[in-house]
Formats: structure tokens, sequence, C-alpha cells
């Protein structure tokens, strides 16, 4: 996806006993942790000391292509000397309990392979102090060329990725929130000072300014890859210039977007200005492209949304703006209809997408068509997700579900749409969702899920309430 962060890499750090010295050979296996690691782990020190320590996470937490620390303790180091060090920490930690060889070398256990081959005590003594510090990190068990250790790791760097670039992230609202709809409301200092991203606001008017600078050119080079990627259903003669319009949208809008270092936006239905059309085909797209998106000035979902763009970069899925729209109560085959007016991500589609024309559901007498991809959700395991901001700080909520595969339905609803069972059943799964405070804005994706969800939640230190 063109508008996603560089990937970072974690600094991976191995504390020894402070009457050892760092020889060549402790080098050599903390280099050879680091290398079988793979990915964007990169060895940054061997410390036996609490300053060499506290020289390490200074050289961390300065290095602003570093997105995380994983720590190994190996043999007999003090938990007490990583006070000091832990306390400056202000990156994302791992705790790698591990050692160099798989097996123990049973026929030569001598006291210098138990001073310096192992890991249980000094790992145990790591991970002592840090629960007496109440610092939120993760910790990994094994073997470090253990497939199931790299998966683990992996996906933390995923999470760490993703709270890096949150850290930078800034959302735009064209316009406010839609009336007096009340999810879309909170406390912006306060997100910035728990989750990172800053919120802003535009003018209306400075996105149509930017929308009228587009040129006819680059319109018409914008509606030919539409036709190339896309099956375009029949479009009246007198209607194609809400082709050219619609791609005048898009490149105007991701203008603004690009030049202002926005990686996320919210539009509102009642501050058009003078738009011609609602930015429907250029949410699609441009949430294609990796940007964070909500509706009704919905800030929080926005940036909800990016988050899970950057954790799924490069893995199978996608992720997007949702709705819970309408509830199926078929005995024995209760379903969601998510939905949304136009604004669902195509990575999502199972197929490839339709684009249409169409007036806005609900709004039979609106004089436009604005354009949409029209498509199903691919069917498997997904999870709807909501940042709930209450008394007392920002809490997750997900509930996982099965999308299904329409079977015997015809639905002529124009907009991309998902038919999903929650889990463990609609009642139970909706239930819990309104008494938790969610709302109808949603976050899915079918790209990330329950490990991604709970490292990102211990590194923000907020609370991971799940469903299914």
């Amino acid at each position: 996806m063109a508008n996603l962060p560089d990937n970072g890499y974690a600094r991976f750090i191995v504390g020894c006993c402070p009457n050892e010295d760092a020889d060549d050979g402790v080098r050599n296996f903390a280099g050879r942790i680091a290398d079988a690691l793979r990915g964007n782990v990169r060895f940054g020190a061997v410390v036996s000391t609490t300053c060499q320590m506290v020289s390490a996470i200074r050289e961390a937490n300065d290095d602003d292509d570093c997105v995380g620390v994983i720590v190994m303790v190996h043999s007999c180091c003090p938990g007490g000397m990583w006070i000091p060090a832990l306390k400056l920490l202000q990156k994302p930690l791992l705790h790698l309990l591990t050692q160099p060889e798989r097996d123990l070398p049973w026929n030569q256990l001598d006291g210098a392979f138990m001073a310096i081959r192992h890991s249980a005590h000094g790992g145990r003594e790591f991970a002592h102090i840090c629960h007496r510090m109440k610092l939120p990190h993760k910790t990994v068990v094994g073997f470090f060329e253990s497939p199931e250790v790299h998966r683990k790791v992996n996906v933390w760097l995923r999470v760490c990725r993703a709270w890096s670039d949150q850290q930078k992230l800034r959302i735009v609202r064209f316009g406010d929130n839609r009336r007096e709809a009340a999810l879309t409301e909170g406390d912006k200092v306060a997100a910035r000072i728990v989750l990172g991203y800053s919120v802003e606001g535009c003018p209306v008017e400075e996105l149509i300014g930017a929308v009228n600078a587009v040129s006819d050119k680059e319109c018409g080079e914008l509606v030919s890859l539409y036709y190339e990627r896309y099956r375009v259903s029949d479009v009246p003669a007198d209607a194609r210039h809400v082709l050219q319009e619609a791609a005048r949208l898009e490149i105007g809008l991701g203008n603004v977007l690009r030049e202002g270092n926005f990686g996320g936006f919210t539009t509102t239905l009642t501050s058009l200005g003078q738009l011609n059309q609602f930015p429907g085909l250029a949410a699609q797209h441009l949430m294609a492209q990796g940007f964070g998106f909500a509706a009704d000035g919905d800030w929080r979902t926005a940036a909800l949304v990016r988050l899970f763009k950057v954790m799924g970069e490069g893995l199978p899925g996608g992720s997007s703006f949702m709705e819970d729209y309408a509830y199926h109560f078929e005995p024995d085959h209760e379903l969601v209809l998510g939905a949304r007016l136009l604004e669902v991500c195509p990575t999502l589609a199972d197929d490839q997408p339709v684009l249409q024309l169409h007036r806005l559901v609900g709004d039979p007498h609106a004089n436009h068509l604005p354009a949409r991809l029209v498509f199903h959700v691919a069917q498997g395991r997904g999870a709807n997700a909501s940042i709930i901001e209450e008394k007392g700080g920002f809490k997750l909520l997900v509930n996982y579900v099965e999308v299904e595969t329409p079977e015997n339905v015809r639905l002529d609803l124009p907009v991309a749409r998902a038919l999903w069972r929650p889990l463990p059943d609609l009642a139970s799964a909706v239930h819990w969702f309104l008494e938790q405070g969610g709302t109808h804005h949603l976050a899915f994706t079918n790209a990330v899920g329950h490990e991604e969800f709970a490292d990102y939640c211990r590194i923000a230190d907020i609370p991971l309430l799940e469903m299914g």
C-alpha cells in the first residue's frame, strides 16, 4: 500500500552476569540469535553493568527507526540492575526467554556451562523486575529457531510498527461531526496523550480548492485505471461525467492528505459544501492505499482503521471502516448485515468489485449519483473493533465474527456489504457490545486478530475486551 510507513526495526539487547566478560562468545551467540529471528531484528549490545544497560536503552530511545526493544537475559544477571534503564525506556518491550542451544548437553553439565549458557535464572529475574515495575511488555518463551517463537516476535514487530506510526499519525476532519452524533465526540487531547495521534480540522473550502485544481488529464488517467481495475456497470451517456468528477475528487482529496502528511481522514454528509458528489469511491480507493477513514467526523475509528492497515501490511485480507447495519433474526441462522452508505475498503472484496453509480441509500430525492465500488466481503473469520472512550480512559472492544457468502439471498443493496455471524451468537454478542458502550461505527479486519490486539493494548496500556 502506497501510504504505509517504511518498516522499522527492533533492537536486540543481551544482558549477562556482571562478573562475566562480554567476550566474543557471548557476542557471537547474541548475533546468531538476532540473525535467526530474521525480519527487522538487529543486534544492539551485550550489557553487564547498569551503566551499559542505561546507555543501550538511551540509544534505542534516540533512534527514530527503532520501534521496539527485545531483551534476552542469560545466566545470573540480577534483575535489580535493570531498574534505572527500564525507567528510561520509551519503546515497546519484548522479553525473549531463550538460550544458545536447544538441547542440554547432558554429559557436559559443568559449572562453566551453568554460569553462562542458560537463561532460566536471569530471565526470571528480569521478568520479576518488569512485573514489580508494572512495565507493559510481551514475553516469548522458547528456542530462538522455533517457528512459533518467530511468529510471536513477528506479530509483536508488526504491532510495534503500527504503534510507532500512531505516535506520528495526523487525522484530518473535513467538517465536524454529523449533527448530534454522540460517537464522534471525545477528548482529542486524551487520545494524543494515551494513543499518540493528533486530530485536526480542515475547512471543506480548502478541499474544494484542491479538487478544482485537478486537471482533466489527471482525471482521465484515473478513470482509465478504474476501467482496468474494476468491472464498470453501464454508465448512461449523460452520467459519464460523474466518473470524471469522482476521479477529480479522489485526486484532490489525496493531494490534501499527502501534502498535509495526514494518515487518516473523516468526512461528514452534512458538510459537503460545493462538492458535487459525496466522496465514496475516493474514500474506498484511499483506504486501499493505506489511509484510515471513518464517516461523520469519527476520528477514533479512522485512527483504528489506520492502525489495522499498518498491522496487517503484507498479510492476506484487509481492513476497513464498517457499520453494524441491520439484523437477520431467522432462528438458527441469525446474521448481521454489515454495510455503509458508500465507504467500505475493496481490500476486503471476495471478487473483482463492480463500479456503479447510484443515489445514496435512504436519500431517493438526491440529485447526484456518487460513484462507489460494490462487492461482498470475502467469507471467513473476521473481527469488528471499536475504541471506546469513557471516564478513566480508553478501551478496545473486539467481537469476532464469521463472514458468510450469501446463499439463496438476492442482495440488491447497491453498496459494499458483508453478512456475518457474530460469535458466539448474535444476541449474546450484540448485547455484550451494547453493554460495553460499543457503537455502530466499526473497524473491521480479516487480516489481524487476537494476538495483534493483545500486543497493541499491552503497549498502549489500555484494556482489551473480547467476545467470541
